[in-house]
């Protein structure tokens, strides 16, 4: 829950950035903010936080995510998520700027994608070209 709430006992547009945050976190880590408990007493959140900010995130973040995602996109992920769980709501980004950045973020995955293309796609693209050349060598020299 947003710690803002604690002290003004109201919601705000960015007491949902900071919810949203949160579901970045849990995303990320695989973990809830309930089932992550420490033995110093850390919850999720300030240990998502505080590894994020001394680059050891890897020690927090999902083996799935580790294994399938790009790490450059999941680290700018988590600097957004740690940006929208600062404590004073007002130098939080409002939603409209989370989902600019997050839409930046698939624009990129999607423009890596299109260049990279499939070893397997590759390999077929060679063998036609050979293939066809190797036919236009064979009607050249029956024409001969």
């Amino acid at each position: 829950m947003d710690t803002e709430y604690f002290q003004s006992s109201k919601f705000t547009d960015k007491s949902d950035t900071y919810t949203f945050g949160v579901t970045l976190v849990e995303i990320l880590t695989g973990k809830t903010p309930f089932s992550f408990a420490k033995d110093d007493g850390e919850n999720l959140v300030a240990s998502f936080i505080s590894l994020t900010r001394e680059n050891q995130l890897v020690q927090i973040l999902d083996p799935q995510v580790v294994r399938e995602a790009e790490m450059e996109h999941v680290g700018a992920i988590a600097e957004l998520a740690t940006r929208c769980l600062r404590l004073n709501g007002k130098k939080r980004p409002s939603m409209k700027e989370v989902s600019t950045e997050l839409e930046g973020l698939r624009n990129t995955q999607r423009c890596l994608e299109k260049f990279q293309e499939p070893q397997s796609f590759k390999d077929e693209t060679t063998f036609m070209h050979s293939t066809s050349e190797t036919m236009k060598d064979h009607k050249e020299e029956s024409i001969l």
